[in-house]
Formats: C-alpha cells, structure tokens, sequence
C-alpha cells in the first residue's frame, strides 16, 4: 500500500497531543478532536478484503500489538501496586481479565486504557468491511455512517457492551468520512483558498455548536470535526517535506507503540515529579510530554529492530 507521508505527519500529532491530554495540560488540550481524526485517517487507508484475509490483517496488525501492550502494561501495574503497598490487590491481580468486561460510555479497563482505541479500530474496521461488501456508492455509505454513529451516540453506548462497542460506534462517521472522501482530499494540489474556506466554515460550525450547546445537535459537531480533520490533513500535505515535521512523521508510522507506552512513562513521571514538586501543573504536564516521547523514540527503535511482529510490523500468522 503506497505510504503517504501527510497521513503519517497527521497521526504523529494526533498521538502527541493525545500524550499532552493524559497529563497536566490547558483547558483547550481537551477540544476533542484527536481521536476522531485518527479514526479518520486510517478511513483513509482501509480497504475491503475477503473476510480470511481481513482477519489475518487484523490479528496480526493490530490484535498482537494490543496483547503485547496489554501484557506488558498488567505486569507494571502489579510491579507499581506491589512497590506501594508490598502485596497485590485483588482488583489489581484480576484487572487482567478486564478487557472482557461490559463498558458504557468512556468507560474503559484499568489495564493501559489508551488501548481501548486499537480496540475500537478492529470493531470500526470489521463493520465497514462488512458495509462494503453490500454498498457500493460511497455517498450512501457515508449516510449510513452517520445513522450508525448517530445511534451509538444515542442509545447504544449507554448499555454495556463487550470490547467498548457502545463507546466506538460514534466514530464510525469519521471513520467513513475518511474512506469515502478523505482520498480524495490527497490527491488534489494543495490549495490555500480551498483551506481558507474551510477554516470559515469550520469556524461557523464552531460558534454554532457553542451557541447551541444540545446533544441534539450532534450533527453539527460531525461537521465541524470533520471539517477540521480535513483543514488538518491539508496542512499536513503543505508542511510534510518541512524538517518540522519529521518528529510527527516518526510518531505517525510508530502510532501504535507511543499508544502501548506512554501511559506506563506518563504514571512514572507522574510519582517521581509529584515527589519531588509536590503538585503537578501545566509546565510539568509539557515537560512530561517531552520526556515520554525522549523515551518511545528509543524504545520504538529498538522495537522494530528486534521485535517487530510484536508491534504489527511483521507478521505473526503468514
């Protein structure tokens, strides 16, 4: 599959913020966009596979990524619970069983809870594929996406469900967008007045989001994350020859080992600097952001030198 460096660019800074917002940080760290925009990057990606192949993709690219990471996670939890309290809670020594639990809304397992989006991309994925094999016209596609996503938002993510299901299907728009129009988006030149016109529209949906301020108007929120995901993507299509972007570009192609660590990194510095500072604020915040990706950049190397089928680099099952 051809690599494009924009999409890769747009990942890293949607992990990096996605970092910033796991610790101390401003209030408008927390506008959420990042992991709509993921999802609608990898929309753009996709494509429909024969259900055997699928699978074998799946498991291979993003199952044994989230065990590894997963496994390794629950090992640390034990560690840090023990090296606090010298025994091992039983909440501690089961939550290795809580990615088998039933969840509503953003609830999420305690055991690297940044994980529930990997989760989230193998249901996502296995519903447009299935959507795929029946609907062709991908502007039909699209409106059912937003009937799906409208659902889950509504009435399905208040019930628990199995493996976040209720907490996905809301993204699936975004996901959809991607595959049926984001493409598209990067196969035209770059064009500065096509951006401007949709910063104005991205800001109209804005003010009219925060004026209304109703979870009826979820469609308006759609628009203008998706509108924002695009002014995004072309940004990253300007800047991706520009050495600025190189520490994005290297987080995007190894997304999925900065979403398996920086947690374990972020709750480490979080122990260390609130004993030594006493309290933690928004410049220890960046400053942990800062030390954690010092910290991947080794470890993803290193990783996908020696153990590059654990993070879906290679596979498992040929």
């Amino acid at each position: 599959m051809k690599r494009y460096n924009c999409i890769d660019i747009l990942r890293g800074f949607c992990m990096i913020w996605i970092v910033w917002y796991h610790t101390n940080h401003p209030q408008f760290v927390d506008y959420p966009f990042f992991n709509a925009t993921l999802f609608f990057v990898s929309g753009i990606l996709f494509k429909e596979y024969p259900w055997k192949l699928f699978l074998k993709k799946k498991f291979n690219q993003l199952l044994v990524p989230f065990c590894f990471f997963y496994i390794i996670y629950y090992f640390f939890l034990v560690a840090l619970n023990y090296a606090k309290y010298h025994y091992v809670s039983d909440d501690i020594l089961y939550s290795i069983f809580g990615v088998f639990g039933l969840y509503t809304y953003n609830e999420a397992f305690i055991v690297n809870y940044p994980l529930w989006f990997i989760l989230a991309l193998i249901i996502i994925q296995s519903i447009s594929n299935c959507l795929l094999k029946i609907i062709k016209s991908r502007h039909l596609l699209f409106a059912l996406s937003v009937v799906i996503s409208c659902i889950g938002y509504y009435y399905v993510q208040s019930i628990p469900t199995p493996f976040m299901l209720g907490r996905s299907l809301p993204f699936l728009v975004y996901f959809l967008s991607g595959f049926c129009y984001g493409k598209l988006m990067l196969e035209r030149r770059y064009n500065p007045y096509c951006v401007f016109g949709l910063v104005f529209i991205w800001g109209i949906l804005y003010i009219s989001q925060n004026l209304i301020l109703s979870e009826s108007f979820l469609l308006i929120h759609y628009g203008e994350i998706l509108v924002l995901a695009f002014i995004l993507l072309s940004v990253s299509k300007m800047i991706s020859l520009s050495k600025i972007a190189r520490p994005f570009l290297f987080f995007g192609i190894n997304s999925i080992v900065l979403f398996g660590m920086h947690d374990m990194i972020l709750t480490i510095l979080r122990i260390v600097l609130l004993n030594v500072y006493g309290e933690m604020n928004i410049f220890l915040g960046i400053l942990s952001v800062i030390i954690t990706l010092c910290i991947v950049w080794p470890i993803t190397v290193l990783l996908n030198k020696y153990a590059p089928v654990f993070i879906g680099k290679r596979n498992l099952i040929r």
